[in-house]
C-alpha cells in the first residue's frame, strides 16, 4: 500500500492574526499575574499535519526565570493559567478563530479551530546551572488545514499573504503518524530525522 506523502510550501512574510508577535529587546518583565506573548522570551510555532488534511498547531512560549521569588510567581500563574481563561488564553481562542476563518476565505475550504488544550509548567533544566524557564502551551485543531489530493497532503495555500516569524520564533512542521516528507520549499533551516517522524523547521 502506498504511504501518504506530505509536501510542505510556506511563504513566511507577514503578520497574520497577531500571531507573529515576539518579545521586544530588552522589555522589562512584567508581573506573571497576566501575561502577553510579548512576555515571553522565545516562541516556537508547532503544527502535526495528518493524512486527513487536519492538523493541530501548538504555540509553546518559554520565558526565563531569573530568580526564586520569579519562579515562584510563574508556578501561582501556571495554576491560575490552567484552572481560568486567562486573557493570554482567550486571546489565543480568538486568534486562531480568526486564523481558520481567513484560511476558509482564502482556500474556499470549510475550516474551524476545535480542541483547544493548554498548560503551563516551570522547567527546572537538566542541570544545577540551567536557568529554570516558566513555558505556557496552547493548542488546537484545524480542521481541513492542509489540501489531500490523492496520496499527498499539501500544506501551503493557507500561507498565502505570508506568516511573519520573528528572530526568537520558530516554526516547525511534523509529518502525522501515517505521513512521510515528500518535499519542503523554500528549504528549512534545520532537518531533523528521528524514526519516520521528520521535522522541519523555519
Amino acid at each position: 500500500m502506498t504511504r501518504p506523502v506530505l509536501a510542505v510550501v510556506c511563504t513566511l512574510l507577514l503578520a497574520t492574526a497577531g500571531l507573529g508577535a515576539g518579545a521586544a529587546p530588552g522589555a522589562a518583565a512584567a508581573p506573571p499575574a497576566e501575561l502577553t506573548q510579548q512576555d515571553f522570551d522565545r516562541t516556537q510555532f508547532g503544527i502535526t499535519v495528518y493524512a486527513n488534511g487536519s492538523a493541530r498547531w501548538t504555540f509553546t512560549f518559554r520565558r526565563t526565570l531569573e530568580n526564586a521569588s520569579e519562579e515562584e510567581a510563574f508556578r501561582d500563574y501556571a495554576a491560575e493559567f490552567e484552572t481560568n481563561e486567562t486573557q493570554l488564553y482567550t486571546g489565543f481562542v480568538a486568534d486562531a478563530e480568526a486564523l481558520t476563518a481567513e484560511g476558509t476565505n482564502v482556500t474556499g475550504r470549510e475550516m474551524a479551530a476545535t480542541a483547544f488544550r493548554r498548560s503551563a509548567e516551570v522547567d527546572e533544566g537538566v542541570s544545577s546551572t540551567d536557568a529554570p524557564e516558566g513555558i505556557v502551551r496552547m493548542s488546537f485543531r484545524w480542521t481541513n488545514f492542509a489540501r489531500v489530493d490523492g496520496d499527498r497532503v499539501v500544506v501551503g495555500d493557507v500561507f498565502e499573504g505570508g506568516l511573519y516569524i520573528g528572530a526568537s520564533q520558530s516554526l516547525v512542521v511534523r509529518p502525522g503518524p501515517a505521513l512521510d516528507f515528500r518535499s519542503v520549499a523554500p528549504r528549512p533551516t534545520r532537518r531533523a530525522t528521528r524514526l519516520r517522524s521528520p521535522t522541519a523547521t523555519r
